[in-house]
């Protein structure tokens, strides 16, 4: 059975990607990627602001220079998420050094804090 450019197997009326005899008939196109994070489920704007958050950071104290911190000091980071989190709860949309999102600065704060934790446990 054939649905526009795909081939499907004889219970689906359109191609379904999770089913393998499906993906067995559409000898057109194949990629395994059943499982996989779908990554565009990120908000593009989302991802733009942490970079630019990220770039000013980048700029001011030195290329992943969040990644020198000492483990022991860590807090700095969970302080600083807090921080931008409460100014965000208080109203304060905007960052009044970067003029960026505070949500944008959290992000930041959160992934240095995801990878300080990855490293202290080698996971």
């Amino acid at each position: 059975m054939t649905n526009g450019n795909k081939l499907t197997c004889d219970r689906h009326d359109t191609y379904n990607s999770n089913c393998n005899a499906c993906n067995e008939a559409n000898t057109l196109f194949k990629k395994d990627d059943i499982g996989k994070p779908m990554l565009s489920l990120i908000e593009p704007d989302f991802i733009e602001g942490v970079a630019r958050v990220l770039t000013i950071g980048g700029k001011q104290y030195g290329l992943d220079n969040w990644k020198s911190i000492p483990i022991e000091e860590k807090r700095r980071y969970k302080d600083a998420l807090l921080r931008h989190i409460n100014e965000y709860m208080k109203g304060n949309i905007l960052d009044d050094d970067t003029h960026e999102s505070h949500l944008y600065h959290a992000a930041c704060n959160l992934m240095f804090l995801n990878y300080l934790d990855k490293k202290e446990t080698n996971a």
